[in-house]
């Protein structure tokens, strides 16, 4: 069961920032969160978390898994901690 999660984080995922104020990526899962600081995405290669000032939402395609943003960019940041939230749940249901 644990082989299964680590394809699930598998797979490409690539970021473009211009200028702190256009962000595009592709290898988009889910959007979990989005607020004008702070917007949570789930990629292929774990949770990200945005920070910033105005931000909003362009274009979303999670048929293609493409996302473009704009706002003021502060920072990004990979959760890994997330990941290993579920991979210790899954370890624990099969035990």
């Amino acid at each position: 069961m644990v082989i299964n999660e680590k394809k699930e984080f598998a797979g490409k995922h690539s970021i473009s920032i211009e200028n702190r104020q256009k962000f595009s990526a592709n290898g988009i899962v889910e959007v979990i969160t989005f607020e004008e600081k702070n917007i949570v995405i789930d990629t292929k290669q774990g949770r990200l978390i945005i920070k910033g000032n105005n931000l909003h939402i362009d274009k979303l395609n999670l048929e293609t898994s493409d996302i473009e943003l704009a706002g003021q960019i502060n920072s990004l940041n990979y959760d890994s901690s997330s990941e290993k939230r579920k991979k210790g749940l899954i370890q624990s249901l099969f035990k």
